[in-house]
């Protein structure tokens, strides 16, 4: 067990994608453009560790709404912190779509822990 209290390699590598850090956006293909704006990159990545717990992947097919309720929320946030939609849109494109995929893996993360 590390000191941050993750036994297996699957929870490590887990937690190693809500951990702040640049991989994350670019990792899930986020990141539309080299150049996007580290500072967008942080606050994303910041956001999604601080703000996505699911007990259960996204459902698209029965239009999960909890994509685009983060999506809103992360922008908001982001505004009040300084940083403009454009800036994170101009970087990230869709922001549901990675909120998708956080969404699915703070599920399979949480799914990991229980078993």
């Amino acid at each position: 067990m590390t000191d941050n209290g993750i036994s297996s390699a699957f929870d490590r590598a887990i937690f190693a994608t809500f951990s702040p850090s640049e991989s994350f956006v670019r990792e899930i293909g986020c990141a539309k453009e080299e150049h996007m704006s580290q500072r967008a990159i942080d606050f994303v990545n910041n956001w999604i560790s601080a703000n996505v717990d699911a007990s259960r992947p996204a459902d698209m097919a029965h239009h999960d709404r909890r994509p685009k309720q983060l999506a809103a929320k992360c922008f908001a946030d982001a505004e009040a912190a300084g940083i403009s939609v454009s800036e994170i849109k101009d970087g990230l494109g869709d922001l549901e779509i990675c909120m998708i995929t956080a969404i699915d893996r703070a599920a399979m993360a949480k799914e990991s822990r229980q078993a």
